[in-house]
């Protein structure tokens, strides 16, 4: 994350700030080392994103997602792209 963050730094003359992605698709422990480092980088990254395939459940994302949020991250959800399921939007 920092490589990233240092690198829009230097090459952008403009604000620059970073969602963190989470996979619906990957495990709690899997998504836990982006989750900590939007922790870290907070004021860089502004919101935590959860991606994936719809089908896969979002409970083991709750915790993260609940904790970002009391933690002032903003979340996105993406909905509708797989075209397996009906969007919920």
């Amino acid at each position: 994350a920092e490589w990233i963050i240092g690198a829009a730094k230097k090459a952008a003359p403009i604000s620059v700030r970073f969602l963190v992605t989470l996979g619906r698709d990957h495990s709690a422990r899997e998504n836990a080392p982006s989750f900590e480092a939007a922790l870290e980088h907070s004021g860089e990254v502004v919101g935590l994103d959860v991606a994936g395939d719809e089908s896969a459940p979002l409970d083991h994302l709750a915790p993260f997602l609940k904790r970002g949020s009391k933690k002032g991250l903003s979340l996105t959800i993406h909905a509708g792209e797989g075209g397996r399921h009906k969007s919920p939007l």
